[in-house]
């Protein structure tokens, strides 16, 4: 199912959304946000939980976004 389509499907069922561009844009920014973060988190040389990594790791998903 697209998200286009899954979108939609909250509209008809009733569900508060103004403007369904606006969330599917919204939901897929917050997506590649996540993936950005996951593949930095992965990333060789850096050590998850370490003093430091997550603002680095913010830092690179925030250049990859």
């Amino acid at each position: 199912m697209s998200l286009e389509t899954a979108v939609q499907m909250l509209l008809d069922a009733g569900y508060p959304v103004e403007d369904a561009s606006q969330e599917v844009a919204r939901i897929r920014a917050k997506a590649e946000q996540d993936a950005a973060m996951r593949i930095t988190e992965a990333a060789p040389g850096r050590e998850r939980g370490g003093e430091g990594s997550g603002n680095q790791a913010r830092g690179d998903a925030e250049r990859l976004a």
